[in-house]
């Protein structure tokens, strides 16, 4: 995981799998579990081993209608083949300039 803006989630990055191939950097700033996870777990570091799992912070659900009280929606359009093999994005009318778009910024 490379180069993500999180913030204000109570932790922001887990290391929750075994797999000593996940590897953190250049996140930022974000609190972090276990502490130093980037340093622990950087993409570029070689033969680090395993990383002691860390902890999610505990969910506080927002107040309101509960989960399981809201109402079932109304069925929702699909793909008519959800399983169809994918098709390239080809004769589009117009090239597509992503510098146009603003990006949010970390304030």
């Amino acid at each position: 995981m490379t180069g993500n803006g999180v913030t204000g989630n109570g932790v922001d990055l887990v290391s929750s799998a075994a797999d000593p191939s996940n590897c953190f950097t250049g996140n930022g700033p974000s609190t972090q579990s276990p502490d130093g996870l980037e340093g622990l777990a950087a993409c570029d570091a070689t033969g680090a081993g395993r990383v002691p799992a860390g902890r999610a912070a505990g969910v506080q659900a927002p107040p309101g209608t509960a989960f399981n009280a809201v109402p079932v929606p109304p069925a929702q359009p699909s793909l008519p083949d959800p399983q169809a093999p994918a098709v390239p994005a080809v004769d589009l009318p117009g090239r597509v300039d992503p510098d146009s778009y603003p990006l949010p910024t970390g304030s």
